[in-house]
């Protein structure tokens, strides 16, 4: 199972619930979060952790990316989510 999670801010709570699970993968794409709230997840080094390492992904994008850059973003997630 996965969910590819494309909100503007990022899905801390989702993040959260999965984190250190094997059986989800979760993946992210949002603003920054260095620039935009949460300012205290979302970051590309969060992968996971125990058993979830490497089932988390997340995509922090910069503020005024173009849509061509978002689309080549969104394809590397969808990429990420039929490897599982």
């Amino acid at each position: 199972m996965a969910i590819l999670d494309i909100d503007f801010h990022h899905g801390n709570g989702t993040q959260n619930i999965f984190h250190e699970r094997a059986d989800v993968f979760y993946v992210s794409i949002h603003a920054d979060p260095h620039v935009k709230f949460p300012y205290s997840s979302g970051f590309i080094d969060e992968r996971g952790k125990g058993e979830g390492l490497g089932f988390n992904r997340n995509y922090p994008l910069p503020l005024g990316i173009s849509n061509q850059q978002y689309l080549e973003v969104l394809q590397k997630a969808l990429k990420d989510v039929k490897k599982i």
